[in-house]
């Protein structure tokens, strides 16, 4: 997600390359950033030094190792932002400082294709300039929604973790071509590009999601007899289920 926020600003024109720093552990990461023109840290003391504004692109895991990291550097006035499921405002500000300003972001992979869907929401003390500024640069990669941090976890089942279930009926749907007869590859694609039809039809035409699925359905047709089988079934308990279990894990993370 790091790679796809700086292909953003870089590919926008937002600031100056050697302006963005990075610090990390793997050599290959440090090697891919350099290889952008990232000014690269050996240590987080360059970085804090240096950036006004820092991104904690980690997994949740590892954030007990950042805090520790950060812990000499509690003294400087630092934006950070969080891109990490489950690690909350009151779990940052109790190791980083109920003082310091923090940001937190949920955003998904087509970000990598200028494409992604953030959610982000701020602590009372970042300012609307400062919340702007982030906003901007997410919105170099795709589209951003101002949320309430007690939603961000319902927008991780919503957004975040949805591109999953999608590559799975995907995977699904281009074996059953393939099953049938079809080039694979082309039942592959003939679903990827009615995904992105059928996107538009949901954003650009006004319709519900009701009214689409009926302008597709005609009386005793081949789609009805395709939706009465998913109505009919455990495919929307069973897809309300699995949300449920992304949420309930994003609370474990957060220690609810």
């Amino acid at each position: 997600m790091a790679g796809a926020i700086i292909n953003g600003i870089f590919s926008a024109d937002y600031t100056k390359k050697e302006n963005v720093f990075i610090y990390g552990r793997g050599q290959a990461r440090k090697d891919y950033f350099a290889s952008l023109g990232c000014t690269v840290c050996e240590n987080i003391k360059d970085m804090v030094e240096n950036c006004p504004i820092i991104f904690l692109a980690v997994k949740p895991q590892n954030f007990p190792e950042i805090y520790e990291l950060l812990a000499p550097y509690k003294d400087k006035d630092i934006l950070y932002v969080s891109i990490a499921a489950g690690i909350s405002f009151k779990n940052m500000q109790e190791n980083l400082g109920m003082d310091k300003k923090f940001i937190r972001v949920m955003p998904n992979t087509p970000m990598l294709l200028g494409a992604g869907a953030s959610a982000m929401c701020k602590t009372d003390n970042v300012s609307e300039s400062e919340y702007l500024i982030i906003k901007d640069i997410l919105s170099t990669s795709g589209s951003v929604y101002d949320i309430r941090e007690e939603d961000i976890n319902a927008v991780i089942a919503v957004s975040g973790s949805s591109p999953a279930y999608i590559y799975l009926i995907a995977k699904c749907i281009a074996d059953f071509g393939a099953y049938h007869g079809l080039e694979r590859d082309t039942a592959l694609k003939l679903f990827a590009d009615t995904l992105v039809g059928s996107a538009k039809m949901l954003t650009e035409t006004g319709y519900s999601e009701d009214e689409l699925t009926e302008m597709v359905s005609s009386k005793g047709g081949t789609t009805v007899a395709a939706t009465t089988v998913l109505k009919n079934s455990e495919f929307f308990p069973l897809l309300t289920k699995a949300m449920d279990a992304c949420v309930k894990r994003a609370e474990e993370l957060s220690g609810k």
